[in-house]
């Protein structure tokens, strides 16, 4: 669910909401066609993910070397630390870079663990709180998540490949639907920003803007 509080966006111009707006609604074209990409040509797909992931890792391996020379003068403990996380994230983002099958497979593992994690917690959480409202659903969805991580893990290595460019592209078409949501919402915002109550008293204009009610998608 999406929540706008009527007491913040007041608070912003039309002209900002609308900049928001464009933000918004370029971000869910972008993942639209990422999405798109990802289940129409998974092959490719997976590659430019792979590398994209080293990429970001050789970027946070850059960051914790860089950190552990702040840290040389200062505290040995998080020198070391930040050293070894840098060591971890180069070479993580190595094997990313370098092997496709090993980057695909490492984001599959970690997806299971994912789902394995969050199943667990749905059912546990259903049979600890007898009271709650809807947990025989939560430990359906819980038993739901037990058993993707499984089929998923049980999985041969080429369709284990697809699998996993086919979730991330389907996770970018729900994350572009909530985007274009919430530029529509703006779009709304801005527009109810815009009209503006004009009462003519004499030489003076009392003006009054609409206040927005709350939001809920």
């Amino acid at each position: 669910m999406l929540f706008i509080d009527s007491s913040k966006i007041n608070t912003l111009g039309s002209t900002l909401l609308k900049r928001y707006r464009r933000a918004t609604a370029v971000m869910a074209v972008i993942l639209l066609l990422c999405a798109l990409a990802c289940m129409l040509f998974p092959i490719y797909s997976g590659v430019v993910i792979s590398t994209l992931t080293g990429a970001l890792m050789f970027i946070c391996g850059m960051y914790s070397v860089a950190m552990a020379l702040i840290f040389i003068k200062y505290n040995t403990r998080s020198y070391i630390s930040s050293l070894l996380f840098g060591i971890i994230y180069f070479g993580v983002g190595c094997g990313f870079i370098f092997s496709t099958s090993f980057g695909i497979n490492t984001l599959s593992l970690l997806f299971c663990v994912l789902f394995i994690l969050a199943g667990y917690s749905r059912i546990a959480m259903g049979f600890k709180d007898r009271a709650m409202k809807g947990r025989y659903w939560c430990i359906f969805i819980g038993i739901i998540d037990l058993i993707i991580a499984l089929a998923w893990l049980r999985a041969s290595e080429d369709a284990n490949y697809i699998i996993t460019v086919t979730f991330i592209g389907l996770e970018m078409l729900f994350c572009a639907g909530f985007f274009l949501v919430l530029s529509y919402c703006l779009l709304y915002t801005s527009d109810a920003a815009d009209a503006l109550l004009c009462v003519d008293l004499g030489d003076r204009s009392i003006i009054k803007k609409k206040k927005l009610s709350h939001i809920h998608i």
